[in-house]
């Protein structure tokens, strides 16, 4: 098995000092990316193995320190109250399959911190585990685009304005949205290997990769996507200073490589602009309007506790909250907007402590700002982090496997980071 991977994955799994169970959770958080294109089941459950095994190696070492960690305890908390208010909901067992098995996605980010991603041989694999996994993604779509099915045989997607929309080797369409959250970490780390050696090189690899990214995001037909993968560039002119001399140079081959194929492909561009324009000028009239317009009218009908995990939809239908003409439109099966599935779902408690969480384990990763800074890495993963937490997007659901998990793996990679440099500042 070993010669089909990596050197440092080798020497990591061929070390004999090292328990089974830690090279098997090595290995598993390394390729989890590449797991994650096989479907939402062998990532979920690659991740669910890791938290385990590190519970077994917390209780091999009689090491629970971890556990005073203040997001866990948030998280631990956070978890509690929405299995209680689970319990007291309309349906229990609907909130119960959502709301039990949360878990499993702090544990994982909590594992990665401070166990498997403490090796730099797993930080490396992750990372060329993800570059490949990025590259994957963008070939496939435009493969996908070009001759109208991926690698895996998976069709174009039927859009309702009569264009398509790109599925890459998922059972939706939804590549573009997977690539914005996906790819900050590889076009940082891309940028500062062009930025410190400044070779021809390195430089071309960066810009290629970057309008291949931008463009597979344009061609996927998804709005929000698109959008996002702009707020990245920017995101990291902001943060990679160094590199706010390219971005006219940056824009002006963007601008020239969307327009060449907005022109070829009409449709392409009124979805991606005109399409995007009317939804944000006459937000109230779209579909997601009318979504977060039913979510608000529930949380205020229950404020305090929400109406329970996975919810949403068993109260949307009240003509209270929305026309019954138009059921299927403002009624889909969660919110579309991160917080306000916290607020209907979890009432306001059950949002302050989702935020006093993210808040707690942004705390120490902000706090070594001034040493991580000079890693581009850091720099991809918190905006990574920043993409999903931005209050004004559409969101898929927090709880499910494939939305959930490609924010928990930069979340604990970045973790894994700060509290590396905090041990080093330590020392």
């Amino acid at each position: 098995m070993y010669h089909i991977l990596p050197r440092p994955f080798v020497s990591l799994l061929a070390d004999r000092a090292m328990p089974v169970h830690t090279r098997l959770a090595c290995l598993l958080t390394g390729i989890l990316p590449i797991l994650y294109l096989a479907g939402n089941a062998p990532a979920e459950i690659a991740a669910v193995l890791v938290g385990l095994l590190f519970l077994f190696e917390s209780w091999r070492n009689s090491d629970w320190r971890w556990l005073r960690q203040g997001w866990v305890v948030l998280a631990l908390v956070l978890w509690g109250y929405m299995v209680a208010r689970g319990l007291l909901a309309e349906r229990p067992e609907l909130a119960m399959r959502r709301a039990l098995p949360w878990i499993r996605f702090p544990l994982f980010a909590v594992a990665a911190a401070c166990w498997t991603l403490r090796f730099p041989a797993v930080r490396r694999e992750l990372l060329i585990a993800l570059i490949l996994t990025v590259a994957f993604l963008i070939g496939d779509t435009f493969l996908q685009y070009g001759f109208g099915y991926d690698v895996f045989g998976r069709a174009r997607f039927p859009s309702d304005d009569g264009g398509w929309r790109l599925t890459g080797p998922f059972s939706a369409p939804r590549v573009g949205i997977v690539l914005a959250w996906l790819s900050p970490p590889v076009l940082a780390v891309l940028a500062g290997k062009a930025l410190s050696h400044s070779s021809r090189r390195h430089v071309l690899v960066a810009v290629i990769f970057a309008l291949s990214f931008l463009l597979a995001v344009f061609l996927s037909g998804e709005r929000m996507a698109l959008l996002l993968a702009l707020f990245t560039f920017v995101l990291l002119a902001l943060l990679l200073k160094p590199l706010r001399r390219y971005v006219p140079l940056l824009a002006l081959g963007a601008l020239l490589l969307l327009g060449l194929f907005a022109q070829y492909n009409p449709s392409l561009m009124a979805r991606q602009y005109f399409s995007t324009l009317r939804t944000v000028s006459h937000w109230q009239e779209s579909a997601y309007g009318q979504i977060w317009l039913s979510s608000a009218r529930i949380f205020v009908d229950y404020p305090l506790f929400g109406v329970g995990t996975r919810h949403f939809r068993e109260y949307c239908p009240n003509e209270a909250y929305g026309s019954a003409a138009n059921i299927e439109t403002r009624c889909n099966l969660h919110p579309h907007h991160l917080y306000l599935e916290w607020l209907v779902e979890n009432g306001l408690i059950g949002c302050i402590l989702f935020m006093a969480m993210m808040g707690a384990m942004l705390t120490p990763v902000l706090r070594q700002y001034r040493i991580c800074a000079r890693y581009p890495l850091y720099h991809g993963l918190l905006i990574a982090l920043t993409l999903r937490l931005w209050p004004l997007s559409t969101a898929t659901s927090f709880f499910v496997g494939w939305s959930a998990l490609p924010f928990w793996l930069p979340a604990g990679w970045l973790l894994a980071l700060a509290l590396e440099k905090q041990k080093d500042a330590e020392i």
